[in-house]
């Protein structure tokens, strides 16, 4: 089984150094009230990075997110990957991807194989150029959760990234304004906003594959 998992990473990998999907596979998870030239940008965008986690588990590729808890600002509350803002001790943003994935999820670093990138996504809301990385545990994580950051963590296997049952569209109502809001549903969690739009370019790579 662990041969075949790693046929899968191998797949993804060779998938992440060919022409990605891109925008256009985001922008179908993308609530109907986002669009760019509504937004007007007068500073550069904030540099960050997440990390796309995958790792075996119960005999089947998982991927984790987690809850945000609920505090005063624009996420609060949101499903998302492990990441955040690049710091100045950062030489890369791959290091900031890995190190908050250790910060936010208590896992180590040096087990992760970073596999590549998917597309950058420009988060209006907040002003940030998001870059998504990928990573590979080659065994089932301990996690290790940070209490501040971290409400719970969601873990799901990655076919459920392809399974169209998963998928469905909200209205929700915020500000007065109605936004009809794509989401995937995994393990009874509601994943919208610029975390479904980053699972749909991968789900575009693994649909490829699996």
């Amino acid at each position: 089984m662990v041969t075949d998992f790693n046929k899968i990473i191998d797949s993804i990998y060779i998938k992440l150094q060919q022409k990605l999907p891109g925008n256009v596979a985001q922008e179908r998870m993308a609530p109907t009230i986002r669009n760019f030239n509504n937004f007007k940008q007068d500073n550069l965008p904030k540099q960050s990075a997440v990390m796309l986690l995958l790792y075996p588990k119960n005999n089947e590729l998982h991927i984790a997110y987690f809850k945000r808890p609920e505090y005063d600002g624009p996420h609060s509350g949101q499903i998302a990957f492990p990441g955040g803002k690049a710091e100045k001790q950062d030489q890369s943003l791959q290091e900031t991807a890995l190190r908050e994935t250790m910060e936010e999820f208590g896992i180590n670093r040096q087990i992760i194989r970073v596999l590549g990138t998917l597309t950058k996504l420009f988060i209006p809301i907040s002003n940030m150029e998001v870059t998504p990385y990928i990573g590979f545990i080659e065994s089932n994580p301990i996690f290790s959760p940070q209490k501040e950051e971290v409400l719970y963590i969601i873990e799901t296997p990655i076919k459920n990234i392809i399974d169209t049952t998963l998928k469905t569209i909200k209205t929700r109502h915020r500000h007065n304004v109605e936004i009809d809001t794509p989401m995937y549903i995994f393990e009874n969690e509601e994943i919208w906003g610029a975390t479904a739009m980053i699972t749909s370019e991968f789900e575009d790579i693994l649909g490829e594959i699996l």
